[in-house]
């Protein structure tokens, strides 16, 4: 939702979700401070304000996330660029940028109008005095004024120099990083100041590899480059950048090819603001843990984690998202390990669920373990004191062997594919998924419902305010009492993970999902998530997507009429009474020839040419289909 705040699609308010509410409605304790080590033997937490007093505990969970890569690493980056991490300080310092250069704008235009209204009065006060003498010197002042100052008066390179002046100063962005994040915040920043009137220059997107999003198809890259280009986005393929310079330039080499040789070519680009959109790099504190506390990382800082997102080497450290690096068993018929997901927000959110279960679990079994050492030895079960006492004595005992070959725990799958969906910042947005894109203002609007959903999964009720107020006001007593009940009721009833509330299905998407006598007919479904036009009903494309995901014929009937859509649409030009004629002589045609008419009558609905209302295409596609 970055991208969409920045082309203030959002407040900056709505993207955030505010940690302190959200724990105390949860019954969790929320600590804001930095983390500066963690004690893997003692298992115990240091603070960057209480160096001296260490948080003990018995299993932790690593989620912080990655730094921008390279940033440190590239002199003057930090210095000079606008990083997208962190987030918060990203929006804040982009929303300044723009503030300050349309004060900038405001106050020379400012300037400008008291320049030219002291004229007018001047010319007006003469015009009224009538003093021919005063006329005369005003006039001869005036002009000798004019001389001093005119472009002709001074040296041709002067002259050049100050005809081609502008007004306002054009900003020129430049985005290094041509990922998911650098697409779309050169499309969103790009657009956002040009809705402002800042007229900014085209913005230089520099990539380090030779294709952007190189896992797509072509036919996705081609999509993607149309519209980069719409939007004044020219993309710098094979690019380095060896240094930032100043706040207002860098230096970069290009490779190129020329007569099948490599070619090095290095430049210095110019920029007013430059954002380092270089991807994800390695969290510091995961380098710590590893030189200092023997933490397992890999060759690039991430944690390494089983499939039940347990560390390798400590089973009692959990990790999650972008910090995190899944070493999987090799699939059936495989010899070699499947690649770890990339770094992106829809791997976090789906670990997420798999996280919970698995410290609950992991909780629990180390409960029963100290009840059935208390039973044995005769005495009450050991307090929480007591419970961190035995753990750290055991962390390198045969206690720990059984947690990392637990078979109660979940495993967590990655997905193959996902929904990507990249914002414009002029209210349309692209997507791509099964190797085809999609593009328009329909599919921003699906982003938007997906976000907002999984946003609302956060968010505090006045409710739930309420009752916490409410227990607030209890006494010590009844609530202590409270919870013993509650304990005893998590002891017989285990919680379910469902990991569908991310999803936040709609009740029409659950009825038709399972009915395949409701999905929309697959060659009508190609149509319209191939349509660009604002009349697009997001719910219904966002259905045919979901279906695509979730069935595998259906889906590769909708991608068959899909790029036979593309073939059509590259014919020549055909009459727009093609769905009429086809109407009238399906009984002379042969399956094919009415199924190519059909497909035209889709297609001019889609592309808007002139052919009738919706109602008669329908029936006239529905005629086709029935035939």
């Amino acid at each position: 939702m970055v991208p969409g705040a920045i082309a203030r699609a959002y407040t900056s308010d709505e993207t955030l979700i505010h940690l302190p509410p959200l724990a105390h409605a949860s019954q969790m304790d929320f600590i804001h401070d930095r983390v500066v080590d963690i004690d893997l033997e003692q298992k115990c937490v240091y603070l960057a304000s209480q160096p001296t007093t260490p948080i003990a505990f018995d299993v932790i969970s690593l989620d912080i996330g990655s730094t921008s890569r390279n940033l440190d690493a590239t002199p003057g980056a930090r210095d000079f660029t606008i990083p997208t991490r962190p987030i918060d300080q990203l929006v804040t310092r982009l929303q300044q940028a723009r503030n300050d250069m349309l004060r900038e704008r405001t106050t020379t235009t400012s300037d400008q109008n008291v320049h030219d209204t002291a004229g007018e009065h001047a010319a007006q006060s003469i015009l009224k005095n009538g003093n021919t003498e005063t006329t005369n010197v005003s006039s001869d002042a005036v002009s000798s004024q004019q001389k001093q100052q005119s472009p002709r008066s001074l040296p041709s390179s002067q002259q050049q120099q100050h005809q081609q002046q502008p007004k306002h100063q054009r900003p020129k962005l430049v985005v290094v990083g041509a990922g998911a994040a650098g697409i779309e915040l050169s499309m969103a920043i790009t657009s956002t100041w040009r809705r402002d009137g800042l007229d900014p220059h085209p913005t230089p997107l520099l990539d380090a590899g030779s294709h952007l999003v190189p896992h797509e198809t072509d036919l996705v890259r081609h999509k993607l480059a149309h519209v980069l280009a719409d939007h004044h986005i020219q993309v710098q393929h094979n690019c380095q950048v060896h240094q930032v310079v100043s706040e207002t330039e860098m230096v970069v080499s290009t490779s190129t090819v020329k007569d099948n040789e490599p070619v090095v070519r290095q430049e210095r680009i110019p920029f007013t603001h430059c954002v380092w959109a270089t991807g994800a790099g390695a969290h510091s504190l995961a380098w710590r843990l590893h030189q200092l506390r023997g933490l397992d990382v890999t060759e690039h800082g991430w944690i390494r984690v089983q499939s039940t997102l347990q560390s390798t080497s400590h089973p009692f450290v959990f990790a999650a998202g972008d910090c995190a690096s899944i070493e999987s068993s090799p699939k059936h018929g495989s010899l070699s390990p499947p690649a770890p997901p990339p770094k992106a927000g829809v791997y976090a959110v789906r670990a997420g669920p798999i996280l919970i279960e698995n410290l609950t679990k992991f909780l629990e079994q180390l409960q029963q373990e100290e009840q059935q050492e208390g039973e044995e030895q005769g005495g009450d079960s050991p307090n929480s004191n007591d419970a961190t006492t035995k753990n750290n004595e055991s962390v390198n005992g045969n206690k720990e062997d059984h947690d990392t070959k637990d078979s109660s725990l979940a495993s967590y799958k990655p997905q193959d594919d996902f929904l990507k969906l990249l914002v414009c910042g002029d209210g349309k947005a692209i997507g791509f998924r099964f190797g085809i894109p999609f593009y328009g203002k329909w599919v921003f609007d699906m982003k938007d419902r997906i976000d907002s959903n999984f946003m609302n999964l956060f968010r505090v009720s006045q409710n739930d305010k309420n009752d916490d107020t409410k227990e607030e006001q209890e006494e010590p007593t009844k609530r202590s009492n409270d919870a013993n009940n509650n304990n005893t009721k998590m002891k017989k009833k285990k919680p379910k993970y469902n990991t569908a509330q991310y999803d936040q299905q709609d009740v029409e998407y659950i009825t038709t999902s399972s009915d395949p006598k409701k999905w929309m007919p697959p060659r009508e479904a190609a149509h319209l998530i191939q349509r660009e036009d604002d009349d697009v009903n997001f719910l219904q494309a966002w259905n045919v997507l979901r279906t695509m995901a979730e069935h595998d014929d259906y889906r590769q009937a909708v991608l068959k009429y899909y790029h036979k859509i593309l073939t059509l649409d590259r014919r020549p030009n055909t009459p727009t009474t093609v769905g009429a004629t086809a109407t009238t002589s399906t009984a002379t045609q042969s399956p094919q020839q009415q199924e190519e008419a059909q497909d035209q009558v889709l297609l001019e609905r889609s592309i808007g040419q002139p052919q009738g209302t919706k109602e008669q295409d329908t029936t006239q596609a529905r005629e086709l289909m029935n035939a």
